[in-house]
């Protein structure tokens, strides 16, 4: 008997979107069922380019459809964490964008909305499963380093600030992550 696949939305159809749409269709037990963004345009072009069958403007309506079964979250960071919340009590699985929430009391609140909901919550940092993290991974679980009491990490973005003055350099929409 085939698996039936997982069916996801894409919430925010913005510069990010592409990655989280090119994600969910590679994977063969998920498929791309909808997108999600106020703007018509948008939501309408994303749809065509990567074949969504279905088309939203509201992220209610997503939540509503119950043949939506997870979503994704490419929206401006200060609205991950209602929306992962929103959705995870709307019975959906919930991958979202990083930095998905500017503290460790607004990180919590999707923590404990996901293990209410019996829900899978997900942090889609993208250098997770890259050669150098998987690595560390290894190291760290052989026990080569012994007990780790303290960690640093630091990254280096070659490519500037994306849409420098729109929501992802003001600090109020887009967090501190990348400053």
């Amino acid at each position: 008997m085939a698996k039936k696949p997982v069916r996801v939305a894409v919430i925010g159809c913005g510069m990010i979107s592409d990655s989280h749409c090119n994600g969910v269709k590679s994977h063969p037990d998920a498929e791309l069922a909808a997108v999600c963004d106020t703007s018509h345009i948008r939501a309408t072009e994303k749809a065509n380019k990567h074949g969504a069958s279905k088309v939203f403007h509201d992220v209610k309506d997503v939540l509503a459809d119950s043949s939506i079964d997870a979503v994704t979250i490419a929206l401006p960071n200060a609205l991950h964490v209602p929306v992962a919340v929103a959705a995870l009590q709307a019975g959906k699985h919930v991958c979202t964008d990083k930095p998905f929430a500017p503290s460790f009391g607004e990180a919590s609140k999707a923590v404990e909305a996901a293990k209410k909901a019996g829900k899978v919550f997900m942090v889609g940092m993208n250098q997770r499963f890259g050669q150098g993290a998987q690595t560390i991974k290894a190291v760290i679980e052989r026990g080569d380093l012994g007990d780790i009491y303290h960690a640093r990490g630091t990254w280096l973005r070659r490519f500037g600030i994306p849409k420098c003055k729109t929501w992802f350099s003001d600090k109020a929409k887009g967090g501190r992550g990348w400053l």
